[in-house]
């Protein structure tokens, strides 16, 4: 299995990072694996004792680039980010312009891409 499965539905609203995170990470330890993919990181995660990381939704990593990016905070690069957001609509966000991508349109969905962890606040 790449890193994501299509038949796992991740939400791509503000606020579902957090329990997309969580449902893939409980899916790939029943499937005995999960290491190295980008919401297990996200996951492990502890800076400044916070240990409550995740890997955004696309409507997060959109705020993000909006409000963040567009702006020059938060030391985000011109990339494409992973995000939690899994099902027929396309789930990564391109920080180049803002538009979403489809991972599987590179062939595989191990493609590398940056992985920006959040937490709410």
């Amino acid at each position: 299995m790449g890193m994501y499965d299509r038949t796992l539905i991740g939400n791509r609203r503000v606020g579902d990072g957090k329990g997309n995170t969580d449902k893939f990470n409980a899916e790939f330890q029943k499937r005995g694996g999960g290491v190295n993919t980008a919401p297990g990181i996200c996951s492990e995660l502890i800076i400044n004792d916070f240990d409550d990381w995740y890997l955004p939704s696309t409507d997060e990593l959109l705020y993000m680039y909006n409000n963040l990016y567009m702006n020059g905070l938060g030391d985000l690069k011109k990339s494409v980010y992973w995000s939690s957001t899994v099902g027929l609509e396309l789930y990564c966000i391109d920080f180049v312009d803002g538009s979403e991508k489809d991972p599987l349109a590179y062939n595989q969905d191990t493609v590398k891409h940056q992985v920006r962890a959040v937490r709410q606040f």
